[in-house]
């Protein structure tokens, strides 16, 4: 389904990042997001017909689930999801759950990047927010490691007790390793 152009070009305007693309881009990205109605009846088909991709919430509710059941995230309108895997290029595991039915916006992977290389502050959006879906993740599957987890000799030069994060990242189409201590290497 298309949305209607003004309607959404409204909604866009209301919606970090999109807010701070320039008109013109907002209007050509506009023009190419497709919409789904989504139930729990349909919810598995609308992941096979587009997926990978990034979706915006426009109504409805729904519960973003990790593969084993826990709650990453319950999204409503305005809220944003699927992008980790297009910066990462790892594999859709996650689920939706459906609280309320809804209209889901769906920016295609190629959409995305698009936008991605011609403005920056779109893409800082979305490795920010990459890190802070990491961090959370991290916090769920594994305890953090510590200096203390580390051969004798081989832990990084922090300062003692400091936990660390270590985890791979793509930043701008490549990989770098990021960790609690912010720094990349």
């Amino acid at each position: 389904m298309q949305p209607d152009f003004a309607e959404l070009n409204r909604f866009l305007l209301d919606c970090p990042p999109f807010d701070q693309l320039a008109a013109e881009q907002r209007q050509w990205i506009a023009g190419q997001i497709k919409a789904a109605y989504v139930n729990e009846h349909n919810v598995e088909e609308f992941f096979r017909s587009y997926s990978p991709a990034l979706y915006i919430v426009r109504s409805g509710g729904f519960d973003l689930l990790a593969p084993d059941g826990h709650l990453i995230e319950r999204l409503e309108s305005h809220d944003l999801f699927g992008f980790p895997s297009l910066l990462s290029g790892r594999e859709v595991v996650n689920q939706l759950e459906v609280v309320e039915d809804g209209i889901i916006f769906i920016v295609s992977a190629a959409d995305f990047d698009r936008l991605r290389q011609n403005s920056r502050a779109f893409e800082l959006y979305f490795i920010r927010a990459h890190e802070r879906r990491l961090l959370t993740e991290t916090s769920f599957s594994q305890p953090p490691r510590t200096s203390a987890t580390y051969p004798e000799g081989a832990a990084p030069a922090y300062p003692q007790g400091l936990p660390l994060l270590d985890m791979w990242m793509r930043c701008s189409g490549r990989w770098v390793r990021w960790c609690s201590a912010k720094r990349c290497v």
